[in-house]
């Protein structure tokens, strides 16, 4: 998706959400980073961990530069995302957020034209696109609450967000897909794309 846009004329943006950031190495880059990089003309990539995304948060949000490095350590990190379940995911989302806004600190400008999010697998994906929007109810007044109803803006607005869910031609991957697909129609009003079936070999089918 991303080179496809890339070729299109569009500057692109690649997010990765895991610790194994493989992405770099598909474009013989060394390892990924918290901030964007130029992976190949027109694409970059980043990896977006939650310590990093808290310690961003509190320096754009509260000017806490000194203070953040301390509190979001990986143990502290570790802690309020434990207390506070749900909050991993809005810490990452909000990255996202903050890229589609073009907004970073220190004054660094990216204008991407095309975020692409490689989120989590179905057992994950439903509640990593949910927290933001059970924040948005549950939280009535605030900060907190006028972030989450961002984030829950992004998500819902078919003119800024979309799914595509990715599956495999096997009973149990289809079933998933099939499931997180209606979850995101019926619960989360998430708009969806287009469903993308990997390791099918035309080779081996009949007609």
């Amino acid at each position: 998706l991303a080179l496809v846009a890339a070729r299109a004329g569009y500057k692109v943006c690649v997010a990765e959400v895991d610790h194994k950031g493989s992405l770099p190495r598909l474009f013989g880059a060394s390892e990924p980073s918290y901030e964007p990089s130029e992976m190949s003309p027109g694409v970059w990539a980043l990896n977006i961990l939650p310590d990093a995304a808290l310690a961003e948060y509190l320096e754009v949000q509260y000017h806490m530069k000194r203070v953040s490095k301390i509190l979001t350590s990986t143990h502290f990190t570790d802690y309020i995302t434990t207390a506070a379940p749900g909050l991993e995911d809005i810490l990452v989302l909000g990255k996202i957020w903050y890229l589609e806004q073009n907004r970073a600190p220190g004054g660094r400008r990216y204008d991407f034209d095309v975020i692409i999010v490689d989120a989590p697998a179905a057992g994950h994906m439903v509640n990593f696109l949910a927290a933001p929007l059970g924040l948005a109810d549950a939280v009535q007044v605030g900060p907190v609450k006028r972030q989450a109803d961002w984030l829950a803006d992004m998500l819902t607005n078919p003119a800024r967000s979309v799914a595509h869910l990715v599956t495999l031609p096997e009973e149990m991957p289809v079933v998933e897909t099939l499931e997180t697909s209606q979850k995101l129609d019926e619960e989360l009003r998430i708009p969806q794309g287009v469903t993308f079936a990997n390791g099918v070999y035309e080779s081996s089918l009949t007609e």
